[in-house]
């Protein structure tokens, strides 16, 4: 996912939140980038972050099961409401990155599939979710805080059916964190 700034292509602003796309090679779904300022400082924006992950869950996702946590992993299996398709699964691996030295606060999360139950009959197993939540001090107590998040819906659904509603989903995703890092 490392790549360069300048592949981002804007997508929309509200608020003091901006969002980004970008193409992803061999795939027809784009990874997403919001970035906001929080007048918090980065080491609280990123513990209520991760906190989060155990306390409140996105409104999409009708049940979650803790299948992990340990000091810096959480393990979660999501089964989440979809609303024009089959409703889908997926388990997910966070895992908590600080170094104080460089400034950098980070939770990575990529699916892990293999660590949670088998395929359900009633959701489609989603086959890739990944991305970052990255919170940088500003210098001033304050932070920027950047969510990037990729993922591939599963099944035979139309790319151009999936790409508005993931772009909405980030938003809205990125959106309810910030509200519970200024909270």
């Amino acid at each position: 996912m490392a790549r360069a700034d300048d592949d981002w292509r804007s997508c929309s602003r509200k608020d003091n939140v901006t969002m980004d796309k970008r193409a992803v090679e061999g795939s027809r779904y784009y990874e997403y980038r919001a970035r906001s300022r929080v007048p918090v400082a980065a080491p609280t924006a990123l513990e209520r972050i991760w906190m989060g992950v155990l306390d409140e869950q996105p409104p999409s996702v009708t049940k979650r099961t803790i299948v992990r946590h340990s000091g810096d992993e959480i393990v979660v299996y999501d089964q989440i409401h979809a609303v024009v398709v089959s409703d889908r699964d997926v388990t997910t691996r966070l895992q908590r990155h600080v170094d104080s030295r460089a400034n950098v606060f980070e939770i990575i999360f990529d699916t892990a599939n293999h660590l949670g139950p088998p395929p359900d009959a009633r959701h489609v197993r989603l086959p890739v979710v990944r991305g970052s939540w990255r919170v940088e001090p500003d210098g001033n107590g304050a932070a920027t805080v950047t969510y990037i998040c990729y993922s591939e819906p599963g099944g035979s659904v139309p790319a151009f059916l999936v790409r508005g509603a993931q772009q909405d989903n980030t938003l809205k995703e990125f959106e309810r964190v910030l509200a519970r890092i200024t909270h």
